[in-house]
């Protein structure tokens, strides 16, 4: 059987350093592919702000008083209604305020909040999975007004008009460590752009327009550079501000632009099911829908977690990090490629789907636990039936300890290792039943199996 995947391997000097390293849990792949820049309005423009105080800000979120909310001489071109309504040197801030007495506003109190966009035609078109750009948060104590370190970015269509559309339906985006100017990556996008159509990148304090709330993002400032020295400036306009937190018209900031980078990839992905991206050659992007996520990122080692059919037919490590819980629905786009013995897909986006699912494993005997060859996912050495890698399944035998954070279970046919997380315990003894995910590993040129174990609750006593 090891004939017939031998090429696939790397060399023998190679072998034994790549099962260390897989067994430390250290993701080698092959395959993988770059990302495509769509557009890009940081340059040079706005690269000097990384690491310090931004001098060229926009206001994101909810503030308190007009001073501190300042776009650098945006105003007064905005609507009377919007801020201040007196003409003078106020600025666009995070609520509605009235004129009050000569030389007083007063607030209405906290309803309102600013979001901004940058409207933008890409030269050619895509699938944008990736947002960059320069952020610093506020973070002193002060107002109170809004107590969230989490932004929202989408892309969307540009509507008819000025005001937000229809289908926002954003990804968070942490803001906690931007402190001095901070590129900021927002992932877990899947949007597909086309090239001469019009497009806004909107970012907002909250998820949904014209609703606050009470954790909803303390004002955060994101960097704006000149619209004329842009070396993109045909494909970018003014970027726009609102501060009744979505709802009515968005304003244009007239000559600025937001320090934005937009990546993904400019080749159209093709949909696969699970066991079919698994027999796709390396390099291939696919996207997957409605796959299930079996083990959350973390659970069974860093840096990558794994999804299965709703069908239980099969599964695949995903190589990249996921915010969604085992059980979870999702749709997602990717590279496949390989990492070890295993077909593994390199991710490139993620979004969750509505509704539920019920995670059940199958219940395999340990000499089936891997399965034999299927195409271009081997099986274990000598092993037959069904090919089960990357799948939850539920075993059960005596438990014996053996490495450090491993142990075995033998059910009469194989004394089947298992490996748990850090800061897990292992069995030491007796007979029990184990629920996780099946992985391959080499020892020298053979290829074993290891069941990956979530958490405590996927070990039972019997």
């Amino acid at each position: 059987m090891f004939s017939s995947i031998k090429n696939r391997l790397l060399p023998d000097p190679a072998r034994a350093a790549l099962a260390a390293a897989l067994a430390a849990g250290v993701a080698l792949v092959t395959g993988a592919s770059a990302q495509t820049v769509i557009l890009d309005t940081i340059g040079d423009g706005s690269r000097f702000q990384i690491g310090r105080e931004l001098s060229h800000s926009a206001s994101l979120g909810y503030d308190a008083y007009p001073v501190s909310g300042d776009l650098t001489g945006a105003r007064p071109t905005f609507l009377p209604s919007g801020v201040t309504g007196n003409g003078t040197s106020g600025v666009p801030v995070a609520q509605v305020w009235n004129p009050g007495g000569p030389g007083q506003l007063e607030p209405q109190s906290g309803q309102y909040a600013a979001w901004l966009a940058q409207p933008f035609i890409p030269q050619t078109s895509g699938l944008i999975t990736q947002v960059e750009f320069i952020a610093q948060i506020r973070q002193t104590a002060g107002y109170n007004q809004g107590p969230g370190r989490t932004a929202f970015v989408d892309v969307v269509p540009a509507p008819e008009g000025e005001t937000l559309p229809a289908g926002f339906a954003p990804v968070a985006v942490d803001l906690s460590q931007a402190f001095l100017g901070s590129v900021v990556r927002a992932q877990g996008l899947s949007r597909a752009v086309e090239a001469g159509r019009r497009y806004w990148l909107v970012f907002a304090p909250v998820s949904e327009a014209g609703v606050w709330h009470a954790s909803g993002l303390d004002y955060a400032n994101l960097n704006w550079r000149w619209k004329k020295p842009a070396v993109d400036g045909q494909s970018v306009s003014d970027a726009l501000y609102n501060n009744r937190n979505g709802s009515g018209d968005f304003l244009p900031m007239p000559g600025r632009i937001l320090g934005v980078r937009l990546s993904g990839s400019t080749a159209t992905p093709q949909p696969a099911r699970v066991g079919e991206a698994k027999q796709l050659a390396d390099g291939t992007f696919v996207s997957l829908e409605g796959a299930v996520v079996s083990a959350k990122t973390g659970a069974v080692g860093p840096g990558f977690f794994y999804v299965q059919s709703p069908d239980r037919s099969s599964g695949i490590r995903v190589i990249g990090t996921s915010p969604f819980d085992a059980g979870s629905p999702v749709n997602l786009t990717g590279t496949v490629s390989t990492a070890g013995p295993e077909r593994v897909i390199l991710l490139g986006s993620i979004s969750s789907v509505s509704g539920g699912t019920s995670l059940r494993p199958l219940f395999v005997g340990n000499s089936h636990v891997g399965g034999g060859d299927n195409g271009l996912q081997p099986g274990v050495s000598g092993g037959t039936g069904l090919n089960n890698v990357g799948l939850l399944v539920r075993v059960a035998g005596i438990a014996s300890p053996s490495g450090e954070r491993e142990f075995t279970v033998n059910d009469g046919g194989r004394a089947l290792k298992c490996r748990v997380g850090a800061g897990m315990s292992r069995p030491e003894s007796g007979f029990v039943a184990v629920t996780g995910i099946v992985s391959l590993e080499l020892e020298g040129t053979r290829i074993v199996p290891v069941i990956l174990v979530r958490d405590a609750s996927d070990i039972t006593s019997l």
